[in-house]
């Protein structure tokens, strides 16, 4: 018997009434479900684990964000935004060959940066990927460069090879490349990276 005291677990969803929505909702509708469940299970997960919780009132705004930035990445019915910047389509690897890609973003305002991996074969099929705030500023070289060492890591402990990368920070991919490690912060996470 439930006696209003808050017990601090939400159930998922049940698999039937999944279905049941899946079949009365359009496609669209049914994706903004899935995702405001999945922020409402983060937000429940922030509350048990003892995280930054994250404000009622912000999770509709944030799932309806992360959808429009979901479509305008796989260019399916992207809401156009006028800071948006144009992204060149993906480009598949060689048959046989896994393809890093990576990204950050990082704010000096509140101080948190956010890492990005995802590795995808020559399909385009994503064979692991990765996330997560980091609750601390990195300059966004430094930042990049490790997350991409942070990709070559998740291809190295799940076994895919070979493997080649894509990043939009052209000084790193060049020091990588030429095998020119820097003498700077940077030249350290370059190093561990050559040595992978």
């Amino acid at each position: 018997m439930l006696t209003g005291e808050f017990i601090g677990w939400i159930p998922p969803p049940k698999l039937d009434f999944l279905i049941a929505c899946s079949k009365t909702s359009s496609a669209g509708e049914f994706e903004t479900l899935c995702v405001l469940w999945w922020r409402v299970w983060q937000r429940r997960n922030q509350a048990v684990h003892g995280g930054l919780l994250i404000p009622v009132s912000e999770i509709w705004d944030w799932a309806i964000s992360f959808i429009d930035d979901f479509r305008g990445a796989n260019n399916s019915g992207a809401v156009c935004k006028p800071f948006a910047r144009v992204v060149d389509r993906w480009q598949a690897p060689p048959l046989g060959v896994f393809k890093i890609n990576t990204d950050v973003v990082t704010r000096s305002s509140n101080r948190i940066s956010g890492i990005g991996v995802v590795i995808r074969d020559n399909l385009g099929r994503v064979k692991a990927s990765f996330c997560k705030q980091l609750n601390a500023y990195f300059e966004p070289q430094i930042a990049e460069t490790l997350v991409i060492l942070r990709g070559i890591n998740l291809a190295v402990d799940i076994g895919l090879f070979p493997v080649m990368l894509e990043s939009d920070v052209l000084s790193v991919v060049n020091a990588i490349v030429s095998k020119e490690v820097p003498s700077s912060e940077v030249g350290v996470v370059v190093q561990d990276i050559l040595n992978l």
